[in-house]
């Protein structure tokens, strides 16, 4: 375990500071205050480089380099992945359950059906009560840090955290 927060002190820090910085701004602003924001801006290539992170945390992905790991002959890391991806799924699974938070479209929807609050193209919008936490950024945040941990450059390990 030492081996580990040692090889990847950057990463950790960064983490570190990304949390700090995450706990302020929910303490600083209203329920829903970021996504209104960020809803009623239009910028199409932030929309679509949005649209591309956001299908990077996808079974595609986790499939793309499961097989390279194969192919790599990184049995070890390969076994890490399929299990780095079940836990994703049953924590975010079990965490929708327990909190029941609503989706954006559902919390906003007199915006929405208004016009007002612009939707990606491209990205499917779902209702109910499964906003919190997102699967996508759980997916994502397990490919990344698993990436991240398993690298040895630290502007990789960085840019992995960022995303």
């Amino acid at each position: 375990m030492n081996t580990i927060l040692k090889e990847n002190k950057v990463y950790f820090i960064g983490l570190a500071f990304l949390l700090f910085l995450a706990t302020l701004l929910i303490l600083q602003f209203e329920k829903g205050y970021f996504v209104l924001y960020f809803g009623l801006q239009e910028h199409k290539f932030i929309d679509y480089l949005f649209s591309i992170i956001t299908h990077c945390s996808e079974a595609i992905s986790y499939m793309i380099l499961g097989i390279l790991f194969f192919f790599f002959k990184k049995i070890r890391w390969f076994f890490a992945l399929v299990f780095i991806a079940f836990i994703s799924f049953c924590l975010s699974f079990s965490l929708k359950l327990l909190f029941s938070f609503e989706r954006p479209t559902t919390y906003f929807y007199k915006l929405i059906d208004s016009g007002d609050f612009i939707l990606i193209p491209g990205i499917d919008v779902n209702n109910g009560l499964t906003s919190f936490p997102s699967g996508h950024t759980i997916s994502a945040f397990a490919l990344f840090g698993f990436i991240a941990l398993i690298s040895k450059n630290n502007v990789i390990k960085i840019l992995l955290l960022t995303l």
